[in-house]
């Protein structure tokens, strides 16, 4: 399991323009904008889903468990193979996603 913190490097080396923060921080200036305006949802897709995104918080907040793919593995050969995502994988989708 990769922790988010590794990956950072990789996604601040393609948006140099900005600081990484906190989720809680994050979701908080989602949640000032009380009203949100066809621009702001434009600009901030993640107005839409905001109640997602304070799912992932709360359980971030409680004891967090890793997905089990035990039974996947089992049933798939490429899943066996697969390694946790790091630094490289995450610069390899930066640049597949033309960030």
């Amino acid at each position: 399991m990769a922790a988010w913190e590794s990956l950072i490097p990789a996604v601040t080396t393609h948006f140099t323009d900005v600081q990484p923060i906190d989720l809680a921080t994050w979701i908080s200036t989602l949640e000032a904008i009380k009203t949100p305006t066809e621009e702001d949802l434009q600009d901030k897709p993640a107005l839409k889903i905001l109640d997602f995104f304070n799912g992932i918080l709360a359980g971030a907040e409680a004891e967090s468990h890793p997905l089990e793919t035990k039974k996947t593995q089992e049933a798939s050969e490429t899943m066996q193979k697969l390694k946790p995502i790091d630094v490289d994988i995450m610069n390899a989708w930066m640049r597949q996603w033309k960030f």
